[in-house]
């Protein structure tokens, strides 16, 4: 990719995340286009990423979070695998929080693992 597309890319990235509810909505859109879990998650904390770097910094999320910027950097990568905690801390100081929904899935139990049905 060019220099200049991904300055056009960030630009653009800056524009939709003006609010809240804008950086609410990508977040959830990005969780929701990935039907895989493995990919669902990397592809959130590569959002989550997104977000920190165009509209905080990691500096600033580090001081407020008052966790290592080299931690954040790990967590944050799509291979990063935050505690609960952890992403708790980064999605407060963006007046986020963590939430939980039902899937569209019938109303069968699912089992523990990769979504196998019992």
């Amino acid at each position: 990719m060019k220099k200049n597309s991904l300055k056009s890319h960030k630009q653009s990235l800056i524009e939709r995340l003006k609010t809240r509810e804008n950086i609410q909505d990508y977040l959830n859109a990005v969780i929701e286009v990935n039907p895989e879990p493995e990919i669902r998650v990397s592809m959130l904390l590569k959002a989550l990423r997104n977000v920190v770097d165009t509209k905080f910094g990691i500096s600033k999320i580090s001081r407020l979070t008052e966790l290592d910027r080299t931690h954040l950097y790990n967590m944050l990568s799509e291979s990063g695998n935050p505690t609960v905690k952890s992403l708790d801390m980064v999605l407060s100081t963006m007046g986020l929080h963590i939430s939980i929904s039902a899937t569209d899935l019938d109303d069968e139990p699912i089992a523990s693992g990769q979504g196998t049905r019992l």
